[in-house]
């Protein structure tokens, strides 16, 4: 449908193109006749015509290279804004997928000994670790991928170096997560076996509340790089 639309648009202004373009070679014929073949009075006549084709001519060209120009930038704006938005569509994509997992880990701890009404998180089984620390690694991943498209087109942020050192100190935190996970997983351990997270600081950080969480680490730069793409770096319509 729209398709069809624009080539029935199209075709409207190719018609009024080839209108205006009989309609100049007319007039321009007409003056010749005037200025070869007339009287004085007509002579006159055939000039003025010429004088007012010639400015309708060059007013049309420059309005026409204005036109191309003004589409151009346009065009331009509209690519630019397009990879801004997909840059925060990204980070929110990335933040929401970490407290998903945050999430998922706590529900699949166990309650021990030891646990507290705000943290009553003892015990994960290695079986949820392997799992959900596998996902968190694909976002430590994505948020280096948005990072470093920051930095390659950083001209068309207004602060691409405060936006990349939020993103880069999201996935730091991550990283460090990710590495105990790479440095502490048992091997010889069934998936039936627990982990005691108080062992993982990382993991206790990133899983426990209030003096226990290390998680603001990564959502304070999140809030940071989301205001400010979703105010000077991002515009909504153009």
């Amino acid at each position: 449908m729209k398709s069809s639309a624009k080539a029935v648009a199209a075709s409207h202004l190719a018609t009024i193109a080839v209108c205006a373009l009989v309609t100049i070679v007319g007039l321009l014929i007409a003056a010749i006749m005037l200025i070869d073949r007339g009287t004085t009075s007509y002579q006159a006549l055939g000039f003025k015509i010429l004088e007012v084709l010639t400015q309708t001519v060059a007013v049309t060209v420059a309005g026409g290279l204005l036109v191309q120009a003004y589409l151009k930038w346009h065009s331009r704006e509209l690519a630019i804004n397009d990879f801004r938005r997909a840059i925060l569509d990204g980070l929110i994509r990335d933040y929401m997928d970490v407290k998903r997992i945050r999430r998922l880990l706590r529900a699949a701890a166990e309650h021990a000994q030891g646990g507290t009404d705000s943290n009553p998180w003892t015990h994960l089984s290695v079986l949820a670790y392997d799992k959900y620390l596998t996902e968190l690694n694909a976002s430590e991943l994505s948020l280096e991928v948005l990072c470093r498209r920051v930095e390659a087109f950083a001209s068309v942020f207004p602060d691409a170096r405060s936006l990349a050192e939020g993103i880069r100190a999201m996935h730091d935190y991550l990283d460090e997560v990710v590495s105990e996970f790479e440095r502490h997983r048992s091997f010889k351990k069934t998936s039936s076996d627990l982990l005691q997270i108080c062992d993982l600081a990382a993991l206790s950080g990133f899983m426990l509340r209030e003096d226990r969480s290390s998680f603001a680490r990564f959502s304070l730069p999140y809030h940071r790089v989301l205001q400010a793409l979703q105010g000077d770096a991002v515009r909504v319509s153009l």
